[in-house]
């Protein structure tokens, strides 16, 4: 699926137990501030449980530059990487 014109992410598991949280990446664009624009983690698309956040509005999510928690400061440690690349 897409939004804002973006391809949707959806976490995928095939132990779907109790501790299982759906997690979506997504971009949203600026309809809503320029403070929402960019790229998000969160539990459903659009929905107000976020746990990063990204400002591009590149195509395809960014590989560096997330902020964890959303509203928090920027960790290295995060890297978004495509599965294609991560099988190179």
């Amino acid at each position: 699926s897409a939004n804002h014109g973006r391809k949707v992410y959806q976490k995928v598991s095939d132990k779907m137990g109790s501790d299982f949280v759906d997690v979506f990446l997504y971009y949203w664009d600026h309809r809503d501030g320029p403070s929402f624009e960019g790229w998000w983690f969160g539990n459903k698309l659009g929905g107000t449980q976020v746990w990063s956040h990204c400002k591009s509005a590149d195509m395809l999510p960014p590989s560096n530059g997330w902020k964890i928690p959303w509203d928090g400061g920027v960790r290295n440690t995060l890297h978004v990487v495509s599965k294609a690349d991560q099988l190179r």
